[in-house]
């Protein structure tokens, strides 16, 4: 047995058509969405790897059918066919002159004659199929065979991008840089990959070097995004130095910013605006949020003490004494005021606090 034979029905025993036609790209999109590499091409791409594998399927099958047919047996009965219909073709053609004569019967000519050149009809058709299918067959088979070996490399180009997604972003351990970006456009398509398979991606205005980045989205990512919405982009660099998203939010300090635009007396998106800036620990801009509140509401020393006990616990005791300085007369924030200026080793700025605040 040759080594070809032997891959050939290795292939077929292990049943590596089936794994590669139903596993294998149902993997390898699911590893491409999880470890994303902003590409503009490959959700182009895969409405083709659907038709692609539709075309494997159907490509295997007839070449295993011609494999498999009896198609020697099936030509030998065409010639036996041909020879039978030419000689009684013959035959009936030299009846129709003669029999007519023997039996008296002038009407057995046209009779003769038809069934003659009918015969010969179906003789000379079978013959032009024999034939035709006898020149073609190697070139038909040849033909499928290559269709079979291209559309497999698209599968398998596929499956190997798949392969190099999976070891750049398995094996990055480090910690993602947050970038800025805008949505421009949200699309999507259902590809067949052997089941069918919802896929949607965003056009995102770059956060590299201008231009378009194109990037697969979850379901809630999707579900929670338009076109025009700020959004950050969770970026790592990649174990092959082939950048990929790990995450698609929702600009949230952005998406603030633009509610108090619209509403700049609301409460709430201020609020949240300032938790955000110090639960990413940018002390500043939650200090100048603080004040930005303040100027607003300038009697709330209730939330902006609290303010300044995060800040204060946080070790930025002067940007919690600028939030309070203005409630020096008020008798709840005179402890915090007192225990703030102990910090920071200033006792002439210590004033004893009142009993009320005690």
């Amino acid at each position: 047995m040759s080594a070809a034979a032997a891959s050939r029905r290795l292939w077929s025993w292990a049943g590596l058509p089936s794994v590669l036609l139903v596993v294998l790209p149902l993997a390898a999109l699911g590893v491409q969405m999880r470890y994303r590499i902003p590409s503009r091409y490959l959700p182009t791409v895969l409405p083709w790897i659907g038709v692609a594998l539709s075309a494997l399927s159907l490509l295997l099958l007839l070449n295993h059918l011609l494999a498999h047919s009896r198609v020697a047996s099936l030509r030998t009965t065409a010639q036996r066919f041909e020879r039978v219909s030419l000689v009684t073709s013959l035959i009936a053609f030299v009846l129709a002159f003669m029999a007519p004569a023997w039996v008296g019967s002038p009407a057995l000519f046209p009779v003769l004659l038809s069934a003659a050149v009918g015969i010969a009809s179906v003789a000379l058709l079978v013959y032009a199929c024999r034939v035709t299918a006898t020149m073609l067959s190697g070139s038909l088979t040849s033909s499928f065979r290559w269709l079979e070996r291209a559309t497999l490399l698209l599968v398998l180009v596929f499956v190997a991008h798949g392969a190099v997604t999976l070891v750049n972003g398995a094996l990055d351990f480090s910690a993602p840089i947050e970038a800025k970006a805008q949505v421009v456009a949200i699309e999507g398509v259902e590809v067949d990959l052997g089941r069918p398979v919802a896929v949607s991606w965003a056009d995102l205005r770059s956060w590299r070097a201008g231009g378009i980045e194109r990037v697969f989205l979850h379901d809630p990512e999707r579900r929670r995004m338009w076109p025009g919405q700020a959004v950050l982009v969770s970026v790592h660099p990649g174990a092959l130095g082939i950048p990929w998203v790990s995450r698609v939010t929702r600009d949230d300090e952005a998406y603030f910013r633009q509610i108090l635009d619209v509403a700049p007396t609301a409460t709430a998106p201020r609020k949240q605006l300032i938790t955000l800036y110090l639960e990413r620990q940018r002390w500043e801009d939650a200090t100048a949020a603080a004040r930005e509140y303040l100027g607003r509401y300038p009697d709330d020393h209730g939330y902006i003490g609290d303010v300044a006990a995060r800040l204060a616990a946080a070790r930025r005791t002067k940007e919690a004494l600028v939030l309070l300085e203005s409630f020096e007369k008020v008798p709840e924030v005179q402890q915090q005021l007192h225990q703030l200026r102990q910090q920071l080793g200033q006792p002439e700025l210590v004033a004893a606090p009142t009993g009320s605040a005690l």
